[in-house]
C-alpha cells in the first residue's frame, strides 16, 4: 500500500508538476525530480578535476559558472532558497571530491571550513547563507568541521554582481571582513578552507583569505561550487 507521503507527493505533482530548473521541461523520471533538472541539463554540468592556482592560494571548484544549468542551481540556492536544490549541488560536489585531489591539499591536518559570512543586515533580510549550505556539503564529503564564528563581515557591501570592473569589486570588498574579537590567537597555526557559492573576480574570497593569513593561519585554501 502506498505511504501517505507518496500519495501526497503524487497529488502535488499533479497540481504543481515539477519542471526542470534550467530548461523548464516536465520532469517525469524519479531521478530527474530528485536532481530538479532533466537528464540532459544535469548531464551538461561538467565536473572539474583540477585545483586552480589563484594569487596566494589554491581554489577547489566543483563546476563552471558559465554552464547554464550550474548557474541556475546557484540562482535557486542563493536567491530563492529553493527546497531540494542542495541535493543536485551535493552530487556535483561529491563527484568533484572523488575526481580531484582537493582533499589531499590537507594530507596531515584536518582544516576548518569557514563559510563566507553575510553582513548581519543581509542575514536578517535573506534569512539564510548560501555559503553555509555549500560548507555543509563539503563537510559531509570530507569530515572537516565547520566554523561559522570565526569571520565577521563588517561592511554591508554592494552585491558583487552589480559591479562590472574587477577593480570595483576589489574596492567594494576591501576591509569587509575581520576575525572576531578574542579569536585572533585561535587562528594562528591552523589550516582553513574558505567556502563560497561562486568565484568570479575572486575579490570576496581573496579578502577573506587575506584576513585569515594576516591572523597567522598556517594554510588557507578556497572552495566554491562554481568558478566563473
Amino acid at each position: 500500500m502506498p505511504s501517505f507521503t507518496n500519495i501526497k507527493n503524487q497529488l502535488l505533482d499533479l497540481v504543481f508538476p515539477k519542471l526542470c530548473l534550467n530548461c523548464r521541461c516536465l520532469l517525469e523520471k524519479p531521478i530527474d525530480k530528485e536532481n530538479l533538472l532533466c537528464g540532459r541539463c544535469f548531464g551538461s554540468i561538467v565536473v572539474n578535476r583540477l585545483i586552480f592556482p589563484e594569487p596566494g592560494f589554491f581554489l577547489g571548484s566543483a563546476t563552471l559558472y558559465r554552464i547554464d544549468a550550474a548557474r541556475n542551481l546557484v540562482h535557486f540556492l542563493k536567491y530563492e532558497d529553493f527546497p531540494g536544490v542542495k541535493h543536485p549541488i551535493a552530487k556535483i560536489i561529491e563527484a568533484y571530491l572523488r575526481k580531484s585531489a582537493f582533499i589531499h591539499l590537507f594530507r596531515n591536518v584536518k582544516p576548518e571550513i569557514v563559510p563566507i559570512p553575510l553582513h548581519f543586515m543581509k542575514s536578517i533580510s535573506r534569512g539564510f547563507n548560501q555559503a553555509e549550505d555549500i560548507a555543509e556539503v563539503l563537510a559531509s564529503g570530507t569530515g572537516w568541521p565547520i566554523n561559522t564564528r570565526l569571520l565577521l563581515r563588517t561592511k554591508n557591501t554592494q552585491p558583487q554582481a552589480k559591479l562590472e570592473q574587477k577593480s570595483e569589486r576589489m574596492e567594494n570588498m576591501a576591509g569587509a571582513f575581520r576575525i572576531k574579537n578574542g579569536l585572533e590567537e585561535y587562528v594562528s597555526g591552523k589550516s582553513f578552507v574558505v567556502v563560497d557559492d561562486v568565484y568570479t573576480s575572486g575579490a570576496t574570497m581573496s579578502e577573506a583569505i587575506k584576513i585569515l593569513k594576516s591572523g597567522g593561519a598556517k594554510s588557507v585554501a578556497g572552495f566554491v561550487f562554481a568558478k566563473g
